[in-house]
């Protein structure tokens, strides 16, 4: 994967993360379905989509924000709470619709995939933030 600039925009980020959660997903759903079904296999790929929204509001709002600047910020914590609603509505939206198996495959990818995601991006993260003059 080609290098990306320090001063990329926002919807560049947006599609490769989406791209990079659609990817940890499709392993997901092959794991879930063959450890436990196509409803966990549905599942682990929602979770992992789910993880790839959740990680570029996380990354942008948490990881990107200057650290001068971490006195409490209640747009930031409104951003927060709403992405952790909408994960939360999305797994029972899966459950209602799949059963416990998606659920489970959900949980476990949407923490596997967010973990991955965030890993991943901690390097770009930090490069941004060198060349912003933010970080030594």
């Amino acid at each position: 994967m080609a290098e990306a600039t320090v001063n990329e925009s926002a919807s560049a980020a947006f599609r490769r993360m989406m791209l990079k959660a659609a990817g940890i997903g499709i392993v997901a759903a092959l794991v879930g379905l063959g450890s436990a079904g196509n409803r966990a296999a549905i599942g682990a790929f929602a979770g992992c989509l789910a993880a790839g929204v959740y990680a570029v509001g996380y990354v942008r709002s948490h990881v990107l924000r200057p650290f001068s600047d971490r006195t409490f910020d209640s747009r930031v914590a409104r951003f927060a709470v709403m992405r952790i609603g909408v994960v939360a509505a999305a797994a029972v939206a899966v459950h209602m619709s799949f059963g416990r198996p998606a659920l489970k495959g959900y949980l476990l990818a949407f923490l596997v995939g967010f973990a991955i995601l965030v890993i991943t991006e901690a390097p770009r993260a930090t490069k941004q933030l060198r060349a912003r003059g933010i970080i030594g």
